[in-house]
């Protein structure tokens, strides 16, 4: 039996509509706080981090054996009059994780589950089809800039991975000018948003520019799958961004043909650079 947990965003939805076509059983998860964007009506068993001893019961009841987690959650604000024998024995654990970085605490939250025999599964095992194939998919090519733009954000991204950063950054005319940090993509393009429309935040903002996003080395995909999708393309253009550039096999596009639809009326590129480039 397989139980999805699920933070916000349109993957967890996506996931649903593909285990309800096959048939597959499973239970749908919630964490407090993090309301599911589109349930449709499915039932929850809805838990805290603080009583993940509830949380663990309640799937070994239901012979719950794989674990799938997918979808946006930040780290919760933590209530310790609410701990529970199993989560307070947990918080040593976390607190070293959560001050070791994003895939530090990702590792460290695997790792419980499997010490309670769960299964991990990524989300890309489920949904190989979100993986778009390599190319650019747009009637917009990148233009010889853009190319080098996205180079320099392959090195950018590399550097910033390496210190468990992010899986984005925003480089144009050769320059960084954004990256992702806890605050995610939607955040690191609305910064540059704000600063082309308020000027104050920099002497000089160069036209143009692209979003880049792939996975950190060593980064666990079956909790970390990251995504795209159609408002991405939106604030993209928003920032005044070229387009877009993906690494194959390593983001999910979100609602593809949408994607692609919204970037060729918006005049912007979607390139999925191939993984060996």
């Amino acid at each position: 039996m397989l139980a999805l947990i699920a933070g916000t965003g349109r993957l967890p939805a996506l996931i649903c509509e593909h285990l309800d076509a096959e048939k597959t059983l499973y239970h749908l998860c919630e964490m407090d706080g993090f309301v599911i964007d589109d349930r449709a009506g499915r039932p929850v068993i809805r838990f805290r981090i603080e009583q993940l001893g509830a949380l663990f019961d309640a799937l070994h009841d239901r012979g719950v054996t794989q674990i799938c987690m997918a979808g946006a959650v930040q780290r919760p604000a933590l209530d310790p009059s609410k701990f529970d024998a199993v989560s307070a024995a947990l918080v040593p654990r976390l607190s070293d994780a959560f001050q070791a970085g994003d895939d530090a605490t990702l590792r460290e939250i695997i790792k419980i589950f499997e010490e309670q025999g769960f299964e991990i599964i990524g989300a890309n095992s489920l949904r190989p089809d979100l993986f778009p194939d390599a190319g650019v998919l747009t009637k917009i090519e990148p233009s010889q800039q853009d190319r080098f733009d996205a180079g320099r954000a392959m090195v950018a991204h590399s550097a910033l991975a390496q210190a468990d950063i992010g899986q984005g950054c925003i480089t144009c005319h050769g320059l960084v000018l954004a990256a992702e940090t806890i605050g995610g993509t939607d955040w690191m393009i609305q910064s540059i948003t704000h600063a082309t429309d308020r000027r104050h935040v920099f002497d000089h903002i160069p036209q143009g520019g692209v979003l880049f996003k792939a996975a950190k080395p060593d980064q666990d995909a079956r909790v970390d799958m990251a995504t795209i999708g159609p408002d991405t393309v939106r604030l993209a253009a928003r920032a005044g961004l070229n387009g877009i550039v993906v690494r194959e096999q390593a983001i999910f596009v979100l609602d593809l043909d949408e994607v692609v639809s919204t970037a060729n009326a918006l005049g912007m590129f979607l390139w999925v650079q191939e993984a060996d480039t």
